[in-house]
């Protein structure tokens, strides 16, 4: 027998280690909420009916969406709610915004981020502010932009941050121009050359793509307008 003997690990290092491996895969996991999407308030926001008949509203992280006043505001919704409205889902929770909203990355049950989704189509802005280091959604925003999805057919979009903060590039006459727009007050819709088109609150404003979408959205046309 050799007299240098292999000495055998402690029964504690054996435990130590199993102990690193165990939290190392504990560090690494995502946590998934599974659940139906049951409402899509706008194009980045849904609520989720959870697994436990939980109601929660979730704030698709990493991307904004056209608001409900802007233009492509209802299509960007039309195009969430056709990827996810009552459909089971899995989210990803990062973090609450100020509004209580959790915010998440959603998935579909085959694997499809929903989030970066709405960004390849063009119904979705990459969110700089919150994922400006994402070259992901960086690289799908640019795609959809030169191949004219979605918003970007539009000649001068406006990022729905610049948006709620009154930017309405060139001035605000100059960002109606051109646009159909529908009072919510009255429930008529106004080309540019009707009148009272310009005389529209702020706050009663909703723009729509065509004159088809107003129509299905509820609205009539103004007797103002030119005939």
């Amino acid at each position: 027998m050799s007299k240098y003997l292999v000495r055998k690990p402690p029964i504690i290092a054996y435990l130590s280690i199993l102990f690193f491996v165990l939290s190392s895969n504990q560090a690494f996991a995502v946590d998934f909420v599974v659940g139906k999407i049951v409402g899509v308030s706008d194009g980045d926001t849904v609520t989720l009916l959870d697994d436990s008949n939980r109601e929660r509203k979730i704030r698709l992280a990493r991307i904004d969406a056209p608001e409900g006043g802007q233009a492509f505001g209802a299509k960007s919704k039309e195009a969430l709610s056709k990827l996810c409205y009552g459909k089971r889902v899995k989210i990803s929770i990062s973090t609450k915004d100020c509004y209580g909203r959790e915010v998440a990355t959603i998935y579909d049950l085959a694997g499809k981020d929903i989030n970066s989704e709405m960004v390849k189509i063009g119904f979705a802005w990459w969110y700089r502010k919150y994922a400006p280091e994402d070259s992901q959604l960086e690289r799908i925003e640019r795609e959809a932009r030169e191949n004219k999805y979605g918003l970007w057919k539009d000649k001068k979009p406006i990022p729905p941050w610049k948006w709620r903060r009154g930017e309405r590039g060139g001035g605000e006459l100059e960002a109606l121009k051109g646009k159909l727009i529908g009072n919510r007050r009255s429930g008529l819709y106004f080309f540019s050359d009707c009148q009272g088109y310009y005389k529209i609150s702020p706050k009663n404003r909703i723009f729509f793509d065509d004159e088809s979408e107003a129509l299905s959205s509820g609205f009539s046309k103004s007797r103002s307008c030119p005939k």
